[in-house]
């Protein structure tokens, strides 16, 4: 806005460097704003250039264009060729589509916009289930596979913004040829509107046109949208305000009127919502809500699941009557607003507002009346109640302290790991748990996920391929497995697997009464319902073998695939390494010694008398560099997606694994946010010193 009134560069830059500044934390949601914010971006180039030629527009937003491309580019180039992706190219259209447009928001709850909960608060809330359609699976009512409903945030902005936002919008076109702010709501309206038709998702006929355009067509969640949608409805509000503070007292208590109007609807609905609250009204919300979970009619007859699906179906009715009921007193809340400002006297509203002048009366001495003031601040103070009392409570709690208490398994884990990685075979309940907080919290590594819902191509054609479970972990350098009891039974059943692993640590799981999980370790021959299996011959992080060869990435896949092959004796380079062929004939054992191991880094020796390709399980990234005695040396692709490194002489050599991403990406995004402070700066500097040359020349005066 200011860019477009002022037309000076040093704004350009500012709000464009703002803009690309988006796109280090959530990329995914600023590509989402960006699609509407460039609309922006050139109206106010046009408001600064006072016309809509292609030519002045363009200089006059080169350098906030520079700004934002900068920022954002070297957001993009950071992840450029690292393998991550959101869907994979093999996908088919159908898949793709279900995926990018699962969390659509559903339009049939956007009372949810304005009464808080109407459908619930988020999944697996007890004071209030997430009832409605957001994060259904495809397919979800006739195979009952995937989610019925997901759900963890809230879409809530208000009913008193929606008040100010519908004054801004009508006043404005009441006003259109006389209100220089006019196009610039109008702009704001038709943004806000096309963010919520874009939330829609599956829901809105036209988003397949946006899928169609680059990086779009992979972003999951088109809910994303409501982010854009909720800020532009901020900014007709306060338009709205604006113009509440500025019209005269007869069109103020018509807008009253309609406030109250809407309050009343709202309240009456909300009466007859509190009545569903009765005997009938429950059992008919919990057999609906049975339906929903799919609970089959003799599950129904079972006191105990009943009783629990009758208390959610009472937290869902209790819901909607608060929510509805909360909404008709915030319309009626948004009439006493605007009753303050019309109060008083007669005089014109716009002398109501102080425009720098002494506390308590306008810039030309007029006094301001009170009610007008505090009535200002309403919307504010509504506002930190609706966060500090409705939604946090929901939302924002403290984390247990159980979820990082260490117990035994972790102080077993940590003794006996060593530079081994973990794995589960199952992850429900508390090993989810343990894998998103305690896990990391204690620094054990596991090649487990918490959510990877399309993982990169390489990795699915690699578990096509490598079907075995225990391959896959022996050459991710996994000692030590987790499972139930049951699951390790199976696995152990099978004799190709039991001669790899063993029981070394029974427990059983209990609760700590801190939010956690704590463990109790099983004596030796006493069943215990978790156990941790643990390879008979730890597989190395770093090994050292002398035969190897180049093939082909599906070759590599088939041999690995093999039963008969045995990847700790050989190793498959990519096509195109340019390693020489092993020889044949015996070798003498190298030996390889771990100095240093942490995340994105390897330190090690090995001593050889043979040449040797050292392989590393750790997946490969061609921003993973490696020296040798101190000496740049090539990082191999092996065994299709792990690291490897030939040495080709014998001794003793000092080998360092550091993962080393160009630094383009962070100097491109260094040189846009330098930019945009030294604008900051510039404006903030050259603003102190007309105020003081201001006040210099009044005071000469």
């Amino acid at each position: 806005g200011r860019w477009g009134k002022t037309g000076r560069a040093a704004w350009s830059v500012l709000a464009g460097s703002a803009a690309g500044a988006m796109f280090l934390e959530q990329a995914d949601v600023a590509l989402f704003c960006a699609l509407l914010l460039v609309p922006l971006g050139l109206f106010e180039a046009s408001k600064a250039v006072g016309s809509w030629k292609p030519v002045a527009i363009a200089k006059q937003s080169w350098g906030a264009a520079l700004a934002a491309v900068l920022i954002a580019g070297g957001t993009a180039l950071s992840v450029l060729g690292s393998g991550v992706t959101n869907v994979p190219g093999g996908d088919s259209e159908a898949n793709r589509w279900s995926y990018i447009t699962q969390w659509s928001q559903p339009p049939g709850e956007s009372l949810d916009f304005i009464a808080p909960g109407w459908t619930g608060w988020r999944s697996g809330e007890q004071s209030g289930p997430y009832w409605g359609k957001s994060g259904r699976s495809e397919g979800w009512e006739s195979t009952r596979h995937g989610f019925m409903n997901f759900r963890l945030d809230n879409v809530y902005v208000g009913a008193i913004p929606l008040l100010f936002a519908v004054i801004g919008l009508i006043e404005a076109f009441r006003r259109r040829h006389e209100d220089k702010h006019a196009k610039t709501i109008f702009l704001w309206g038709g943004l806000c509107l096309l963010a919520l038709l874009l939330s829609f998702g599956k829901f809105f006929p036209l988003y397949w046109l946006l899928s169609l355009l680059p990086g779009y067509g992979n972003i999951r969640c088109p809910n994303k949208f409501i982010h854009f949608f909720q800020i532009a409805w901020g900014v007709l509000a306060a338009f709205g305000l604006d113009a509440a503070l500025r019209m005269d007292s007869a069109v103020l208590r018509r807008w009253q009127r309609n406030a109250c109007i809407a309050a009343g609807g709202l309240l009456v609905l909300g009466a007859l919502r509190w009545t569903n609250l009765g005997h009938d009204g429950l059992s008919r919300t919990a057999d609906w809500w049975a339906d929903q979970l799919g609970v089959p009619a003799v599950a129904r007859t079972v006191p105990a699941q009943w009783s629990l699906i009758v208390t959610a179906a009472q937290a869902i009715e209790w819901n909607k009557a608060f929510s509805i009921t909360y909404a008709g007193f915030a319309f009626l809340f948004g009439a006493g607003i605007l009753w303050m400002f019309s109060a008083g006297d007669s005089q014109n509203v716009n002398e109501k507002i102080p425009r720098r002048g002494r506390k308590g009366s306008t810039a030309s001495g007029t006094p301001v009346l009170p009610l007008v003031v505090f009535g200002v601040w309403l919307p504010a103070v509504v506002v930190v109640f609706d966060a500090a009392v409705i939604l946090a409570p929901k939302y924002i709690q403290t984390m247990p302290a159980g979820y990082v208490t260490e117990n035994e398994l972790v102080r077993y884990l940590k003794h006996e790991l060593g530079y081994n990685r973990t794995a589960m075979a199952t992850q429900d309940g508390f090993y989810n748990q343990w894998l998103t907080y305690l896990f990391p919290y204690y620094g054990i590594p596991s090649v487990n996920v918490t959510q990877l819902p399309r993982p990169p191509a390489d990795y699915m054609a690699f578990w096509g391929a490598v079907k075995d479970p225990v391959r896959t972990w022996r050459m991710a350098a996994v000692s030590h497995v987790l499972a139930h009891s049951q699951v390790a039974a199976q696995i152990l059943a099978n004799p190709a697997w039991a001669k790899h692993l063993e029981i070394d640590f029974s427990y059983d799981p209990m609760d700590d009464g801190y939010g956690g999980v704590a463990t109790r370790r099983s004596p030796a021959g006493r069943h215990a319902s978790e156990v941790v299996l643990k390879m008979k011959d730890l597989p190395p992080r770093v090994a050292a073998v002398h035969s190897w060869r180049e093939v082909s990435d599906d070759e590599a896949l088939r041999i690995l695939a093999d039963p008969v092959f045995d990847p700790d004796t050989f190793v498959l380079l990519a096509a195109g390494s340019g390693v020489p062929l092993s020889s044949a004939g015996p070798k003498a054992p190298a030996s390889v010694e771990i100095t240093t191991l942490v995340p994105g880094r390897y330190e090690f020796t090995v001593e050889t008398t043979d040449p040797v390709v050292i392989r590393v399980s750790e997946k490969y990234d061609p921003d993973w560099k490696a020296t040798v005695n101190g000496k740049r040396a090539q990082v191999l692709r092996s065994d299709y997606m792990f690291q490897g490194v030939a040495l080709m002489d014998a001794g003793r050599h000092a080998i360092v694994l550091c993962y080393e991403p160009t630094l383009l990406p962070v100097l491109m995004q260094a040189v846009g946010l330098v930019a945009g402070v030294g604008a900051a700066l510039w404006l903030a500097a050259k603003g102190l010193i007309q105020r003081l040359t201001n006040r210099a020349v009044t005071l000469s005066e």
